[in-house]
């Protein structure tokens, strides 16, 4: 085993990811030799341990706010998610894109006014 404490998140990406790939493709072979041998007892094992690699599914998607277009453009983002009573922000903080030609800037922020902002514009997707 590889101690990896001293080891940034950057110098050890590349090992974890062949890590990931690997394992999936041996789900994906599994389940394509189960399939050619229509053996369902082995395919219906593969995809359940397919169903618990994951840790959790989430689905996120990203709600773009253009502000102005053109050059320069401008425009917030913030991760949005399906919630019990219909969309909802999922994080507690936006990205601001300010755009020129061939340029551009981001900032993260959690500036209420912008946060109170977006959190009326999803209210509005969920009618």
């Amino acid at each position: 085993m590889t101690d990896t404490r001293n080891k940034s998140c950057e110098d050890r990406i590349d090992g974890e990811l062949a890590s990931t790939i690997a394992d999936l493709k041996g789900f994906r072979d599994t389940m394509a030799n189960a399939n050619g041998q229509d053996n369902d007892d082995a395919f219906d094992e593969t995809q359940e341990e397919m169903d618990n690699y994951a840790l959790c599914l989430d689905l996120k998607t990203t709600m773009i706010v253009q502000l102005s277009t053109g050059g320069p453009g401008d425009q917030l983002e913030i991760a949005v998610e399906k919630g019990q009573h219909g969309w909802e922000l999922a994080d507690d903080h936006a990205t601001y894109r300010f755009l020129d030609w061939f340029d551009g800037a981001t900032r993260r922020t959690d500036d209420p006014d912008i946060m109170g902002y977006l959190e009326n514009m999803v209210e509005r997707l969920s009618y």
